[in-house]
């Protein structure tokens, strides 16, 4: 099932993407960028239940997607699960840190579509280990 594996790719590229823009301080406009990152974390961490502070909150955060994403595009197919679980816990600390402080609904869809995503790759992942028997059996049969 290639979908499975086209979205493991796109999921694991959007994680990379947005755990190196949580950690390397690129201001892309006023508006968008590590200043503003920033500044939603510290909103975020008054209402996380644990007591944290914001910048490690983020830098935490922003690790976990970044390996978590890393590993879902070039790991192996029994990492992948893991990373998928690893990713859907992530959004959905983010969906309830995102609903206690009030956020506007486009940051409440983009935070469903990656749990969905996860959580899509997580119950479909035996059709990634088809997909990798069946390429792993083409590898042979072409090398013998």
């Amino acid at each position: 099932m290639a979908l499975v594996h086209y979205l493991t790719i796109i999921l694991g590229s959007l994680m990379i993407y947005r755990g190196t823009f949580k950690l390397v301080p690129i201001n892309l406009t006023e508006t968008e960028g590590y200043d503003q990152v920033h500044k939603d974390f510290e909103r975020f961490a008054k209402v996380f239940p644990l007591s944290v502070d914001p910048t490690l909150y983020c830098c935490l955060i922003g690790w976990v997607e970044l390996v978590a994403g890393s590993v879902l595009v070039f790991g192996r197919q029994p990492y992948r699960a893991l990373s998928a679980l690893d990713i859907l816990l992530v959004m959905l600390i983010a969906l309830y840190t995102v609903a206690m402080t009030g956020e506007t609904l486009a940051l409440t869809c983009g935070v469903i579509f990656c749990a969905a995503c996860a959580l899509g790759i997580f119950f479909f992942r035996d059709a990634l280990d088809e997909d990798a028997r069946k390429n792993s059996g083409s590898v042979k049969s072409k090398s013998t």
